[in-house]
């Protein structure tokens, strides 16, 4: 409980703080400090996903997981909670509050949440990385991943892994 109320309070800090020193920086400068926080998230992501041996499982997680966050429409309730942010701390623009979706996806998926508590399913964490991969793809604005409605794959990864084999031949 303690570590949940630290990591949305980290959240709230880190934006407000990105808003503060936004103010007086550069666009030239914004872009490359977010093209490094973009390189790192996808360091991180694939460094978790690389240590799969259970590929069918991250697939099979991905597609039941993102059928299941595009029904439930994630990334439109995490749409609505940033224009929310935005309005509580005056509108900047959709920065605030895309800055806390984005910072809020990377908490909820990397180790410091779900991940962190079951570390020791590896194929969950598989998952959790190549979802961060998205997120740092999103970072650098390579193409935007719906990252949000991918969030239901974590918790496929768990039943599949010990569901898949006993529809595998062999």
């Amino acid at each position: 409980m303690v570590g949940t109320i630290v990591n949305a309070a980290a959240i709230v800090l880190g934006t407000m703080i990105g808003l503060l020193f936004k103010k007086g920086m550069p666009e030239r400068v914004r872009n490359t400090i977010m093209q490094g926080i973009g390189l790192a998230v996808l360091l991180i992501g694939l460094q978790m996903s690389i240590q799969s041996k259970e590929i069918l499982v991250v697939v099979a997680s991905l597609v039941l997981g993102g059928l299941t966050g595009e029904l439930v429409n994630i990334e439109g309730w995490l749409a609505r909670l940033g224009r929310w942010v935005d309005v509580s701390v005056g509108g900047m623009a959709g920065e605030a509050g895309k800055a806390f979706v984005m910072t809020s996806l990377i908490y909820c998926v990397g180790a410091m949440a779900i991940m962190g508590s079951l570390e020791a399913v590896l194929e969950m964490s598989a998952t959790g990385g190549l979802l961060i991969v998205g997120i740092g793809i999103n970072i650098l604005g390579i193409k935007e991943i719906r990252v949000g409605n991918l969030l239901p794959a974590i918790f496929y990864a768990l039943p599949l892994v010990y569901w898949l084999p006993y529809f595998m031949p062999g």
